[in-house]
């Protein structure tokens, strides 16, 4: 079986329990999208007015940030003191990463064996199985995702081949993958604590939740390479992780009392990630859809391939919805990517219903 193949069949597996999992008692979600209606963008205006829906380009009348994971109250903005410690941390965190060599910091091997692995032809779906079988962590997240909440099925299963039975080896694979980018984030998450150490469970999160959301709407779409988007909503944002490992030095170098607040080093990680992962991709020699993700992700006023739009959109919708500390003018992005993507309101209510199912399936990893 192809990857691209079995990758759409998880996909499909995510799709109908997931979201109605996320959307149980959600009575401002729309139904799932049939994407050879509302989502497709060839549709004519005329089809869509008939059926009461608004127009591409019609999306900024509903708040984005509704049945998201905090109150409205915890969005609070920086001060001017902590905008000024923003600056000088985003200039010591660069000072750090340029003094580093990050070709001395290799890719994960078990990621480059697994990436080469998706890219062979002949993808061989039995060598995922038997992996699952000598992981004890894969194999543990095959046990979570079976009983969690996002599976079809409710009565626990407590034998790893039950599991596999239930999930099926395409799911088991998606896991796989995503799990074996986990050691780009370990490290730095072992060796932390308090603040940072919830700030590295925050990223590994928001990274699988926007792999699973950039998959499925490349899908409903029909736009980018799906493969190519589940692995680019990964690691679009691996430039945190530099930033991240060298906070705590960065802040004691600054001469600043205290600890510094989750909002600072929020906000200095996003002044920063860009530049800090399109370099390391560069120097890992990654593939070139990957260097132009994690570029270009926040470009919404510039020409990108459908890849970096689809994962722009995702990566958008999930900071929105896990953290009050979300970027700055993340809105924007998402109501120009959805309307370069050829969205409508509609479309883009039921994307964030997805992606809150992306969130359930992620979390059970």
């Amino acid at each position: 079986m192809s990857f691209l193949r079995w990758l759409r069949s998880l996909f499909a597996k995510l799709g109908s329990g997931a979201v109605a999992a996320a959307d149980e008692g959600d009575g401002d979600s729309p139904p799932r999208l049939s994407p050879a209606r509302e989502l497709t963008p060839e549709a004519p205006a005329s089809t869509r007015a008939s059926e009461g829906t608004p127009a591409p380009g019609d999306i900024e009348d509903f708040d984005l940030t509704q049945g998201c994971e905090y109150a409205a109250a915890e969005r609070v903005p920086l001060t001017l003191g902590e905008r000024d410690q923003v600056q000088r941390l985003s200039t010591a965190l660069r000072l750090r990463f340029d003094a580093a060599q990050v070709e001395a910091q290799p890719f994960p091997a078990r990621s480059s064996r697994l990436f080469a692995l998706l890219e062979d032809p002949d993808f061989d779906m039995e060598r995922l199985v038997l992996l699952t079988q000598r992981d004890p962590a894969l194999s543990a997240s095959v046990l979570r995702v079976a009983n969690s909440a996002a599976s079809a099925s409710r009565e626990k299963v407590d034998s790893l081949r039950d599991a596999i039975v239930r999930l099926g080896a395409q799911t088991v694979a998606g896991i796989a993958a995503a799990l074996s980018t986990r050691g780009v984030f370990d490290s730095g998450m072992k060796a932390s604590r308090g603040l940072l150490r919830d700030l590295w469970g925050q990223l590994w999160l928001h990274s699988v939740s926007s792999a699973f959301a950039a998959g499925s709407l490349s899908i409903e779409l029909r736009k980018g390479n799906l493969e190519h988007c589940f692995l680019a909503g990964m690691l679009h944002e691996i430039g945190k992780t530099f930033a991240l490992r060298d906070v705590s030095a960065a802040w004691r170098e600054m001469a600043e009392p205290g600890e510094p607040s989750l909002g600072v080093v929020a906000a200095a990680l996003e002044t920063v990630h860009v530049e800090f992962g399109a370099a390391a991709a560069r120097a890992w020699k990654l593939p070139d859809f990957l260097i132009e993700v994690c570029e270009k992700h926040h470009l919404s006023d510039v020409a990108t391939s459908a890849e970096v739009q689809l994962v722009r959109l995702a990566s958008g919708l999930t900071a929105i919805h896990l953290s009050p500390n979300y970027r700055v003018g993340s809105e924007d992005e998402v109501y120009a990517t959805a309307a370069s993507l050829g969205m409508d309101n509609y479309a883009l209510r039921a994307f964030r219903s997805q992606v809150r199912s992306s969130v359930v399936k992620a979390r059970a990893l």
